[in-house]
């Protein structure tokens, strides 16, 4: 049961860089979801890999869905403070990481010079 869920998890997490390095610049995409409530609590940054703003055209009311490294969707209020910074952090963590796809090309150029 133990290797099964493990194997799941590396799916998931393999399906969400593919998605990141498709997108590069955006944050993960959460179709057309909406955050009913804020999570209570400050999730630990170290545990979020991606976040999405919910869909102000079709959402009550407005939320950012942050991904963690769990595959789970926490909502949280745009307005506060360290929800900023949490998206600041991770804007700036997706603008420098250089996609899988460039790195592996740039790796096997250099070892066929």
């Amino acid at each position: 049961m133990e290797v099964s869920r493990a194997a799941h998890l590396a799916l998931f997490l393999a399906a969400i860089l593919c998605v990141h390095s498709a997108s590069s610049f955006k944050a993960y995409p959460v179709a057309d979801a909406c955050c009913v409530n804020y999570s209570p609590k400050r999730i630990p940054l170290n545990r979020v890999i991606s976040f999405s703003m919910s869909n102000s055209s079709i959402c009550s009311k407005p939320g950012v869905m942050f991904i963690t490294v769990r595959g789970r969707i926490a909502c949280a209020n745009p307005g506060t403070k360290w929800v900023q910074q949490y998206m600041k952090h991770l804007t700036t963590k997706m603008a420098t990481s250089t996609p899988l796809l460039n790195t592996n090309v740039s790796q096997n150029q250099k070892r066929g010079s």
